[in-house]
Formats: structure tokens, sequence, C-alpha cells
């Protein structure tokens, strides 16, 4: 039994026309008599009496008629299901580490390259403002964040539920005032920081970035004065005033015009291991089946 021959009935039903619902439907008359036929023959069964004057409804007719409608809500809630399961293949929302030009750039150059391959590709990029990325993944916001993960910093609960695999890494760059002592320096080293004030800056995207400096200070045995600053995005160290302080931040953040004005200097590390780390954090029970692709995507495309 076709749906389509179904639905054919429940219009010649609720019309009692063949004519009228044939050009209702944009088919011939003699089409919409043949589909009613293969119905009835489908069911073994007597739906309508025809005569020139009226058609009206069998006892078999109103049994279907009830049913119909059913049924075929029932096929339509299972195929728009199937057609929500397809898209949803191809939709990903990201959050976390997404907020700064550089690293949007290279999101979008990896989602320009995967939608060659696939057009229906479409991620969403999620911003997490005051909820911290894990907190989103944990609750079903987002599908999948982009940030540094370091399990001892989240309860064996959490780390049982998670999952995360390496992406990139991104150098360390100091900013400082042109007035600063080191801003003459064309390459810093590590234990240039020793003793000195190191702003870190916290908020629900920053605490993975500062771990990786940390875990390189205390590596390399750098004792810093660290001074807090709250900062909700990226952006907003533009903002992050700067005295004797150093802002320590990747790379890819330090691309913008502001960054290298004339009261401020952008100045590399020597060290080979001063980077911060970017990895895509997912929940290891609900990986979505794109994210893989756009995972070697982005390890491909440079940051």
């Amino acid at each position: 039994m076709r749906i389509g021959y179904l639905e054919e009935f429940i219009a010649v039903a609720t019309s009692l026309s063949f004519n009228q619902t044939a050009r209702a439907l944009h088919i011939s008359q003699s089409s919409l008599s043949k589909h009613i036929a293969a119905l009835e023959d489908d069911l073994q069964a007597h739906l309508f009496e025809r005569d020139r004057r009226q058609v009206s409804l069998t006892s078999q007719g109103q049994v279907l008629l009830d049913q119909a409608a059913v049924i075929v809500k029932a096929y339509q809630g299972v195929k728009d299901s199937f057609a929500a399961e397809a898209s949803n293949r191809s939709a990903l929302s990201v959050g976390g580490c997404i907020d700064a030009p550089g690293e949007f750039a290279w999101l979008s150059a990896a989602t320009a390259a995967l939608q060659q391959a696939d057009p229906a590709f479409s991620p969403h990029f999620i911003p997490c403002h005051t909820t911290a990325p894990v907190s989103q993944l944990l609750s079903g916001n987002i599908d999948c964040a982009i940030m540094s993960y370091h399990p001892h910093d989240f309860d064996e609960g959490t780390n049982e539920r998670v999952a995360f695999e390496p992406l990139a890494t991104s150098p360390f760059r100091a900013v400082v005032t042109a007035s600063h002592p080191l801003a003459d320096r064309h390459r810093l080293s590590l234990n240039d920081l020793q003793r000195r004030a190191v702003i870190q800056m916290m908020g629900p995207r920053m605490v993975s970035g500062w771990n990786d400096l940390n875990q390189v200070l205390h590596a390399h045995r750098i004792a810093i004065q660290p001074v807090q600053r709250t900062v909700m995005s990226v952006l907003d160290t533009a903002n992050v005033r700067l005295d004797q302080e150093v802002l320590i931040l990747p790379e890819c953040e330090v691309r913008r015009q502001h960054m290298h004005d004339d009261t401020r200097r952008v100045i590399p590390f020597a060290e080979e291991e001063a980077v911060f780390s970017f990895d895509m954090v997912y929940l290891r029970d609900r990986k979505p089946p794109l994210l893989e692709r756009f995972m070697e995507e982005l390890r491909r495309t440079p940051l």
C-alpha cells in the first residue's frame, strides 16, 4: 500500500467527489480512480459506493477513514524524525575558544574545506560567555568544545563522561607596554618571567589557557607574581590595562592590529614547549558522526 494512495482516499472521503479531489491534487480523475481501486485491491475491501449523482463511503470505507489519519500521521512522524536525524548528522554545535579572530579564521577555513566535500555541513559556533565549555557540554547545549582540557582540573565523574583529543598548538606571545623593561627584547626566555607580574586572566574561557601556561612555568621552576583579571571574552584582552605586568596570549590571538600599536610590544618566546594547546572535547557516549572529519580538517588547517 502506498501512503500517497491512503492520503488520496482521505481527500475523496472528505469531499465525497472524485472530480473535485482530482482537481485539488492536480491529477486526472482516471488516475485517482485507479489509485483507489489499487487500495481496495490491496485491502480486499470495497471503500466507496459511486453512481452518477453521488459518492458515499461504505462501512469498510468508514472503518478505514477512522484509522487512515492515524496511519498517515504516524508515517509522517517517522519521516520527519529520519529527516531530522539526517540534518543532525551535518549540524554541529561548537563551543569553547572560538571568539578570537585568529581562532575563528582557523575554524572558518576548516569549515569551508569540509563543506566542499559535504555542502550540508553546518557548524554553529557558540561562545561560552558566563558558562564554562565543559558545563555547556555536560548540559547538552553544545556537541563539542575547543579548549585546553586538563583532566586533573575536573572531578572523576566528569572525566568518566568526557573525552578529549589534541587539535593544534599556538606559541606563547608576551604582550607588554612600550615602557616595560622587556619591551626592547626581540625574543624572550621563560626565565625572563622569573618573579615578574604576569596577568592571570580569570573567567570561563580563560581557565584552560592559564593551566597551559602554569604547567610550563612549573616545569621550568619559574615563580611569577600572578595578577588576576576577570575577562569574559578574548576580545576583552584589548582592554586589559598593562603597566609593569606581562600578558601572555596564544600567537593566534595577537594578530589583531591593536596589539601592535605604539603603546604595546608583542614578543615571542624561545622555548619550543612554550605553547598553548587546543583540544576537541566531547562526551564519550555522544560523539557526533561528523566530528571526526571536522577534527581531521582542523588538524590539517594552520592555526
